[in-house]
């Protein structure tokens, strides 16, 4: 069933932003059942080693639902008032206990706290209702589960996160606040744009950023904000980096239009993500546009500032490590 697409509390230009005609079918399975494919990718024994890494996952995730019992989170229904911070922090400990915390998922469990704090913080000062701060601070949680699988590739892990909230049943009232892969898709082409002019670029940016504002909805664009500001500083895990360093990371893990093309596009492996990437406009831009727009709105017009609330969970933690 597709979200509601809610339209934003500030004026967006009615710009229509259409979808490829010849969409994958939705119906056929997926890349890790039907495995046809590997062969004539362009590495097979790659291909052969993340199948393996999602299937194992897939298998921890009927480890946790075995774990978490009958009056877990993933057993209320998708009504959001069914919600409350017990079973959350339930289902977040169980989840560590089936995807331990090492080395090379450390820096991502601080991430996944992290958007989860500001998540609910965030909610909380927009006037939501307890029971909705808490969905807010799970899918905070969770956002980013498809990386327990070793995967780290944009669109592919995101995928793969959605099989795996899937197949643990977590509720709707959880998941609809999660931006969906398929955001990015467009009939916009970002390799076009590296021959142009600054100028431009920024028109381009622009039309991008107003197009995507038209199509996400008020509860993703909390879980959206908080995943752009709630990442621990490369430094020091207990940190968590200030807006001008979240830019910067942006504008290195996305790079230009040329950048994006002859980069991140050839890194692609999965069916899915070669289609994904052949027709994604990933303008660094033109998310820029849209991040610092919701900033400001949020600062000016609803008394949620971003650095303040990264303080406040900076000064929370601080306090607790004293205690």
């Amino acid at each position: 069933m597709q979200k509601e697409k809610r339209m934003l509390e500030w004026p967006t230009l009615a710009i229509s932003f259409t979808t490829p005609s010849a969409l994958p079918d939705p119906n056929a399975k997926p890349e890790w059942e039907d495995t046809s494919w590997i062969e004539n990718s362009r590495d097979p024994d790659q291909a052969r080693t993340e199948v393996s890494q999602v299937k194992e996952a897939l298998c921890k995730i009927d480890e946790l639902k075995d774990k978490l019992g009958d009056n877990s989170i993933i057993h209320f229904s998708n009504d959001v008032r069914d919600l409350n911070e017990q079973a959350r922090l339930q289902f977040w400990q169980a989840l560590q206990q089936v995807f331990p915390r090492t080395e090379g998922n450390i820096s991502l469990y601080r991430h996944l706290e992290l958007t989860g704090l500001f998540a609910e913080k965030i909610s909380r000062s927009l006037g939501r209702l307890m029971h909705d701060i808490v969905a807010y601070k799970t899918a905070g949680n969770v956002h980013d589960i498809g990386r327990l699988t070793g995967i780290h590739r944009y669109h592919t892990h995101d995928l793969i996160g959605q099989a795996m909230l899937q197949r643990l049943n977590m509720p709707r009232s959880v998941t609809d606040h999660i931006p969906t892969p398929e955001l990015n898709i467009g009939n916009i082409d970002s390799a076009t744009l590296a021959s142009h002019g600054e100028e431009e670029c920024l028109v381009a940016a622009n039309t991008y950023a107003e197009k995507l504002l038209s199509r996400i909805t008020k509860e993703e664009i909390i879980i959206l904000m908080s995943d752009f500001v709630g990442k621990p500083s490369k430094k020091s895990l207990a940190s968590i980096i200030t807006w001008p360093w979240a830019v910067a990371h942006h504008r290195a893990t996305r790079g230009s239009a040329e950048d994006y093309a002859k980069y991140i596009r050839e890194e692609a492996l999965w069916p899915s993500e070669i289609y994904a990437h052949d027709h994604l406009h990933f303008f660094a831009d033109g998310w820029l546009m849209i991040y610092r727009s919701i900033r400001n709105h949020w600062k000016h017009f609803k008394n949620v500032d971003l650095d303040l609330v990264r303080k406040e969970i900076l000064s929370e933690e601080k306090s607790k490590i004293i205690e």
